[in-house]
């Protein structure tokens, strides 16, 4: 194995969020082991919008010496978001404003599927400060059914 020694270096990652388009999906296919596949299309304006990021990072840091280890776009799916579409509209959406899921009553959706995207950051507070909106949004139901004065306070 070689080894080359470039100096003092800073190594960074950067993260291009791509734009939820719907047939990206998670699908069910009985012919895979766990039963689903998932669909994924590269568009042309992410490879675009890549394309730009190394340019803009080769002219701010052309004093640099600089190294992109890949020109073309990697996928990761470490957040993976907009799988469940919120819409109040059962026809455009899989959940309403308050993630619940449309034709089954007490199915809830607080993960980060109902997000568009995370804009290339983690999505975790996000997700956590919508659970506890979606729990605020399930108590009352839960509380106007049982005909109780006031939901709990989250």
């Amino acid at each position: 194995m070689t080894i080359k020694r470039f100096g003092r270096a800073t190594i960074f990652v950067n993260l291009i969020e791509d734009l939820p388009y719907r047939e990206n999906r998670v699908v069910i296919n009985n012919e895979e082991a766990d039963g689903v596949s998932v669909k994924y299309t590269i568009k042309p304006e992410l490879r675009e919008r890549g394309a730009l990021l190394r340019k803009l990072l080769s002219d701010r840091l052309k004093e640099r010496r600089l190294t992109f280890l890949n020109q073309d776009i990697e996928l990761n799916l470490g957040h993976p978001c907009g799988t469940c579409v919120m819409s109040n509209d059962p026809s455009t959406g899989v959940v309403d404003r308050n993630c619940r899921a449309h034709g089954i009553e007490n199915l809830y959706i607080a993960d980060a599927s109902f997000m568009p995207t995370s804009g290339a950051i983690n999505p975790s507070l996000t997700i956590a400060a919508n659970a506890l909106r979606v729990s605020v949004a399930i108590d009352r139901v839960l509380v106007s059914r049982r005909g109780l004065a006031e939901p709990a306070v989250v």
